[in-house]
């Protein structure tokens, strides 16, 4: 895909930010299952 640096709409820009923070959540409950699963 192609980007124009500073005509992004800002709905493009929303749904970016907000597939990061999943992104961001999903690694960090991946995490937390891993801890818990060697802490038993």
């Amino acid at each position: 895909g192609f980007c124009l640096k500073g005509k992004e709409s800002p709905i493009t820009r929303l749904l970016r930010s907000l597939e990061w923070k999943k992104r961001m959540l999903l690694k960090f409950i991946r995490n937390r299952l891993e801890a818990t699963r060697q802490f038993k």
